[in-house]
């Protein structure tokens, strides 16, 4: 069994988070950038507001 010392836990954590972050992003302008552009219908509204 390979056990890890509670130093190399806390280095792993951060990296982990890291890569979690930057794929989200990732995903998320992907997302972003296959939504269709924003209607001038909708852009009346906003201004509404």
């Amino acid at each position: 069994m390979y056990w890890r010392s509670l130093e190399d836990v806390g280095q792993l954590v951060p990296e982990a988070l890291s890569r979690s972050i930057a794929e989200i992003e990732d995903r998320l302008l992907k997302l972003l950038a296959a939504l269709p552009a924003p209607s001038p219908e909708g852009e009346r509204w906003l201004a509404r507001i």
